[in-house]
């Protein structure tokens, strides 16, 4: 009725097509053989295809576990799964921390010890007076001790002193010194320094050589700086003091300074 009818197939033709099926596509000497990778932690990293028929040798960053072209393994990657532990970084916070800590800790004991602090500068008294009277004046030769406190870790060295003494406001004498002396950390030093001194007044001159009076006493202001040196730095030091000699006699026993108006 106008309608087709389908023949059945022969087996022939079905076994004829099951071979066409199985029969490859590439010739036997184009197939490659798959060689299994691994690498050094044991964990597979897939399948990676020889090129068949090739000389070849044992990859060179695969630990013996696989193998490449002999001839290029100079140009040829190895592939390294993520996982691999080389690949992972060994206690890198622990190290960067630990970096940190040292390096605070070594700031702040630099800070500490070489923070700068404080210097003091003690006047104690005459060591010694030695006077003589030209005509209606009064001369002296003063030996005065100074205290230097040194309270930093750090020596520091007393490099110049600069000074003048005042009678009331006349200006009767003055030292300068270079040099003087080092004082170690954490320390105390004294030294001593001399300045010679003449009263130009007929006054002054009848007083302290007046016979009658048993202690002839002078007030002297002194007054000036001191530079100290430490750490390629100098700091400039300020004194002020009043010292009291007996202008009738040489004084060769120490005493303290007083300023005007105190009890000895």
């Amino acid at each position: 009725m106008g309608g087709s009818i389908a023949t059945p197939a022969k087996p022939e033709d079905l076994e004829s097509e099951e071979q066409d099926e199985k029969t490859p596509v590439l010739p036997p000497n184009k197939r490659s053989s798959g060689t299994s990778y691994q690498s050094i932690n044991g964990t597979a990293s897939g399948s990676y295809l020889d090129v068949a028929g090739q000389s070849s040798m044992n990859c060179p960053s695969c630990q013996g576990t696989g193998r490449i072209p002999r001839g290029q393994e100079e140009h040829l990657v190895a592939l390294i799964p993520y996982s691999d532990q080389r690949l992972q970084p060994s206690r890198t916070k622990l190290y960067v921390c630990v970096s940190v800590v040292i390096c605070l800790l070594a700031s702040a004991l630099v800070i500490f010890f070489v923070f700068p602090r404080t210097i003091t500068v003690t006047a104690v008294g005459v060591k010694s007076a030695f006077v003589w009277y030209p005509q209606y004046a009064v001369s002296m030769n003063i030996t005065n001790i100074v205290e230097i406190s040194n309270d930093n870790f750090y020596s520091i060295r007393v490099s110049s002193l600069s000074l003048q003494v005042l009678w009331y406001e006349t200006m009767v004498g003055k030292v300068k010194s270079e040099n003087i002396t080092i004082v170690k950390p954490l320390s105390k030093n004294r030294f001593s320094y001399t300045v010679g001194i003449q009263v130009n007044d007929p006054g002054i001159h009848n007083y302290c050589t007046m016979s009658s009076i048993k202690i002839h006493t002078m007030f002297f202001h002194i007054q000036g700086s001191i530079t100290a040196s430490y750490l390629a730095r100098s700091e400039e030091l300020s004194l002020d003091t009043y010292e009291f000699v007996d202008c009738g006699a040489n004084t060769t026993t120490p005493h303290s300074f007083n300023p005007p108006g105190s009890e000895q």
